[in-house]
């Protein structure tokens, strides 16, 4: 049913009623009204303006990544549709809290996709409804071959509040001419008004729909964890246990070249094995990588059988056990006041908070396509980082005091970190 539409809504209400016939079945919501919201952004043209009224905006669940790692080459998988609405005079859409978010949950969907159809097949951006960014304290951690970027805000946990979704930016810049409603059932339909008979590429209970087919596949490293000291009284151990999970970020591009992608939402992946990273002793700075087999995917929208939307994901397909360390030529800093002492013979374990977000813990190097992704690992009861102390030293924390929320952990000589 069409929700109760304000006077203004002569410059949409057309257009509503042409996106209940490409989304039947579907939950769909007029522009405006009262929040709380799922989420809510702006669908802006390739001039850089805001593309108006009418313009069809759909939400489709991604998978979980457990359910899709058996998935091979030339194989696909469809999206379920969500919700579906048009944007308001201003370019602006919004999908209410009420219905998606419990869909999503059954569903068990790590990430969404926003799918703005145009009539030059591109407009898709990755997002996370359900899924907390990691937030830390304000700060920049810079460390040899990484950057670990920190949002502002205070330290968060994974608990999603009615509040953080409500102020999820969905954004949406098109690079070509954004189609209304009316618009897209037109040409969906056929130049005559009527679909061509045998022409149902989408499934039979649906009308517009998503497909993403894995093209490519690779071996990828990914950083899990860091280790650090500045001294020579004290070992180190990292553990990434079985049943770790990596939150770890998704690439997109409406043209899948090579320097096109870029960061939008992410996604969990799992370990299938422990890996226990050999004792560190002594001075050192260390990162320490896993390795996952990442994909390539051709994600493409339908509506009946004309391709409205085209774009492509790279993101992990799966865990696959392989392991490496390298050296940071960096040394991490702490406050004085987040620096404390530690007798001999004393050892701690880190296993309960969030761990650093590493912009480019992810980093694609192929010939076509290169891109750097985030990564984040948290201290977890599978995810271990461990000191024992040979002699009364300083464990500091970057951005917390240690048995706060750290961010990361190392060694010092002395409280002045």
């Amino acid at each position: 049913m069409i929700p109760a539409q304000p006077a203004s809504a002569a410059t949409w209400s057309a257009d509503l009623a042409a996106l209940q016939v490409l989304a039947p079945g579907t939950p769909v919501s007029a522009p405006g009204g009262a929040g709380p919201f799922a989420l809510k952004g702006v669908v802006t043209a390739a001039s850089g303006r805001p593309v108006g009224a009418g313009v069809p905006v759909f939400l489709f669940a991604a998978p979980s990544q457990a359910s899709t790692a058996s998935v091979r080459v030339g194989q696909r998988v469809q999206f379920p549709l969500v919700a579906a609405t048009v944007t308001d005079v201003s370019g602006t859409y919004m999908f209410p809290q009420a219905g998606v978010i419990a869909t999503l949950a059954s569903m068990k969907s790590e990430y969404q996709q926003v799918v703005v159809p145009t009539l030059t097949q591109a407009g898709t951006q990755a997002v996370n409804l359900l899924q907390a960014d990691p937030a830390m304290k304000d700060g920049t951690v810079v460390g040899g071959l990484m950057a670990a970027t920190v949002t502002g805000g205070t330290p968060s946990n994974s608990t999603v509040t009615a509040a953080s979704l409500a102020t999820h930016n969905g954004a949406v810049a098109l690079p070509g001419t954004a189609a209304t409603a009316t618009q897209l059932k037109a040409a969906a339909a056929g130049a005559s008004g009527v679909m061509p008979a045998n022409y149902g590429y989408c499934s039979p209970d649906g009308v517009t729909c998503y497909y993403e087919t894995l093209e490519k596949s690779w071996t990828q490293w990914v950083l899990v964890g860091q280790t650090s000291s500045k001294s020579n009284y004290a070992t180190a151990q990292f553990t990434y246990v079985k049943g770790a999970s990596s939150s770890l970020g998704i690439g997109v591009s409406a043209s899948g070249k090579a320097g096109s992608y870029s960061q939008s939402g992410t996604m969990n992946a799992s370990s299938t094995v422990t890996l226990g990273f050999g004792s560190k002793s002594g001075i050192h700075n260390i990162y320490y990588y896993v390795t996952f087999d990442y994909g390539r995917y051709r994600d493409e929208v339908y509506t009946y059988w004309w391709r409205s939307s085209l774009s492509y994901v790279v993101k992990p397909i799966r865990f696959t056990g392989g392991a490496s360390e390298g050296t940071s030529g960096t040394a991490l800093h702490a406050s004085p006041s987040d620096c404390l002492e530690e007798p001999a013979g004393m050892t701690w374990t880190e296993n309960r908070t969030k761990a650093v977000t590493w912009t480019n813990g992810v980093s694609v190097g192929l010939s076509d396509i290169n891109v750097n992704l985030s990564a984040n690992t948290g201290y977890s009861t599978t995810t271990i980082v461990s000191y024992t102390f040979k002699a009364k030293q300083y464990l500091c924390g970057v951005w917390d005091k240690p048995a706060g929320t750290p961010g990361l952990l190392y060694v010092a000589t002395s409280s002045a970190g």
